[in-house]
């Protein structure tokens, strides 16, 4: 059984042991009998020919198609 869900990725600023959250809103597909599979829907105007992960300014991981789309994909704290 999947769901599609919308909202915002919560991460550990573990400088402050508090909880930020990301400043884009994100759509998800879960599956709510293994929560192991977390996929993330890209939106429509990513041009996935061109989608890659890079290395942001800040040296943050993230997956881009260098244009009109950029993801953080490091949800597993702020300072990791």
């Amino acid at each position: 059984m999947l769901a599609r869900v919308e909202g915002y990725v919560y991460v550990l600023d573990t400088a402050t042991n508090q909880y930020l959250r990301r400043a884009d809103k994100r759509i998800r597909i879960v599956a709510l009998t293994d929560a192991n599979n977390i996929i993330n829907v890209l939106p429509a105007n990513a041009n996935l020919d061109e989608v890659k992960y890079a290395v942001s300014a800040d040296s943050r991981r993230i997956f881009t198609d260098g244009k009109t789309f950029c993801m953080d994909v490091n949800e597993f704290g702020l300072n990791q």
